[in-house]
């Protein structure tokens, strides 16, 4: 889960940069000498392939007009190629109405996609070509072992991540419940927000619909926030609870927060339960919807 703090080591970005090795703009510019532009700078490289150059990579153009509305290119690299001794087996670049790059796929070799388990990264990039966003693609085997099908990174400007999405395979989410999680980092790149989303059985089991934690400089868990189905809450009264977390990463108090229908019955807004440093229970407090001090309840 999120919440541990072992998983919150792993997240940090030591492995960040997994992907098939990158193809960018300047492979098809130097391999077309720069006249990818035009048709015609498209149909002479075409030519030189067909007249029998030893070449040992082929480029097409798939459409002239993408979603982008710009060109979509196609760069295939064969076995004598460098890129495909690095892991790239195929690229496909997409480019604007302007001539700047969009978005590239990256499509890597069988062999380094059963070494690295990634078989595709797709990135995309802004107006000025700087990448802020990249999606890798893991293998059946890689997946069923590590449980992420898939991830997504956001970069800032200087390039470093800002968050990072984590997509499970559907075993996974069987197992734990857990459909997604998004963690976002600060600016040396220490993970300091994570989000957990369930799936619909989880949540119609539990009544825990998303949470969110949130880690110090060491990574360890200080705060928690939990948040229920509509169901749960129309059972229980509960909309969120957030769990505050000591050195040790004990829960020391923890925050209640009731619906308008449950409030109006109780009159209780909210509550907070204070525990010891074995996580047992010892007193709560009780609050109307003003903050005004109700009564208190000492142990359990």
């Amino acid at each position: 889960m999120l919440g541990d703090r072992n998983e919150i080591k792993a997240l940090r970005l030591g492995n960040r940069a997994a992907s098939c090795p990158h193809l960018g703009d300047s492979t098809l510019l130097r391999f077309t000498g720069g006249l990818l532009k035009t048709v015609a700078g498209i149909l002479a490289v075409l030519l030189l392939l067909v007249s029998g150059f030893a070449l040992a990579e082929t480029m097409r153009v798939i459409t002239t007009r993408n979603e982008y509305r710009g060109e979509t290119r196609e760069l295939v690299f064969t076995a004598n190629d460098e890129r495909y001794k690095q892991g790239i087996a195929k690229g496909i670049s997409y480019y604007d109405d302007n001539g700047k790059l969009a978005k590239t796929e990256t499509y890597c070799t069988d062999d380094y996609a059963r070494k690295n388990g990634i078989p595709k990264t797709i990135t995309y990039y802004d107006k000025n070509g700087k990448e802020v966003k990249r999606e890798t693609y893991f293998t059946d085997d890689y997946a069923r072992k590590g449980g992420i099908a898939k991830t997504i990174h956001y970069f800032e400007n200087n390039g470093r991540v800002a968050k990072r999405e984590f997509y499970h395979t559907d075993d996974h989410a069987r197992k734990t419940g857990e459909a997604k999680k998004i963690v976002h980092y600060d600016n040396s790149e220490k993970p300091v927000k994570g989000e957990q989303y369930f799936t619909d059985d989880y949540t119609s089991k539990s009544g825990t619909a998303k949470a969110i934690y949130y880690f110090d400089d060491n990574g360890k868990k200080v705060k928690g926030e939990k948040y229920y189905a509509d169901d749960y809450t129309r059972k229980h009264g509960t909309t969120k609870t957030i769990h505050y977390f000591n050195n040790n990463e004990k829960e020391m108090k923890r925050e209640v927060y009731y619906a308008d229908d449950y409030t109006r019955k109780t009159g209780i807004a909210k509550a907070i339960a204070y525990y010891d440093n074995n996580e047992k229970l010892t007193k709560t407090e009780v609050y109307d919807r003003n903050g005004k001090f109700l009564r208190q309840v000492f142990g359990k």
